[in-house]
């Protein structure tokens, strides 16, 4: 059975690998198998800022000529991945200012100066000091790989804390930002991920806890609002049954992407020689 001390993460790749493994073996993670979920308000986001970005690239030209029209285009395919990348780059500094905050851990890279980090670890010391503090909870484990005992997959969970009942709660940090639409700045994906990492733990041998009776997603906005959902062990039930589906659906739907990749080159190669 393969626990969270045969498996070492690259942070670089986010990819979990089965220590000493030759020829290298990997455990999909559970937001890679999230990834399978349809994503309807990504597609939609992506579209509003590239139309945002050309529009605004547009309004900043005095005359438009093909090299300008163009200029403009790019500047709007660029702009979804340029705020991703960003997103994901104040989502890290947060997560490594808050396990900080909860442990002795030390790291250079806290030294960043990111008003939005900022903004966020506002909201989350709003969040414990509501969540923890006042109703006499304390942090038990933070930023631990869990393994799932199937292999079928594995992850980093955010925290643990233990209730003054002695049950425990599950708490998955986000550092989105709220909207008119999603006012608690809370995704489909989210609930799966949290229903996984509890699903994880409690069948895993490794952690000896059977009672984590709620989870709580937590956004930490990049603009300081604090968001909280908190989904109860009924909820969490249903939503590990379907993504335990997906789990097993996952080595299948890649052996399938790598066999169309491999048939969409030779397609490729066979037009470009039709061509030549």
């Amino acid at each position: 059975m393969i626990t969270s001390t045969d498996i070492e993460f690259n942070e670089n790749s986010h990819r979990y690998k089965i220590k000493d493994s030759k020829p290298a073996q990997y455990i999909p993670s559970v937001t890679t198998i999230t990834g399978l979920l349809n994503k309807p308000y990504l597609v939609e986001w992506a579209a509003r800022e590239a139309a945002t970005a050309a529009a605004y690239a547009v309004a900043e030209r005095d005359q438009l000529n093909d090299q300008a029209i163009t200029a403009c285009i790019d500047a709007g395919r660029k702009a979804p991945r340029d705020l991703r990348d960003h997103g994901a780059s104040v989502g890290t500094m947060v997560h490594r200012r808050i396990k900080s905050a909860l442990t002795d851990w030390i790291n250079s890279d806290l030294s960043d100066e990111s008003i939005e980090a900022d903004l966020a670890m506002n909201a989350f010391h709003e969040w414990y000091s509501t969540h923890v503090l006042d109703v006499d909870a304390e942090p038990m484990l933070v930023e631990r790989i869990v393994v799932h005992p199937s292999g079928l997959y594995c992850g980093t969970f955010d925290l643990l804390i233990k209730n003054a009942n002695n049950t425990m709660t599950l708490v998955d940090f986000k550092t989105s930002n709220q909207s008119e639409s999603n006012p608690l700045a809370i995704y489909p994906e989210y609930f799966f991920q949290v229903a996984a990492y509890r699903k994880a733990i409690l069948d895993s041998p490794e952690f000896i806890i059977d009672n984590i009776v709620d989870a709580q997603l937590v956004a930490l906005g990049k603009n300081g609002h604090l968001g909280v959902t908190v989904l109860d062990a009924d909820v969490l039930d249903e939503y590990a049954d379907a993504f335990m589906s997906m789990a097993r659906v996952h080595p299948v739907y890649n052996e399938a992407k790598r066999r169309i990749n491999k048939l969409n080159k030779q397609e490729k190669m066979i037009r470009e020689e039709i061509h030549d």
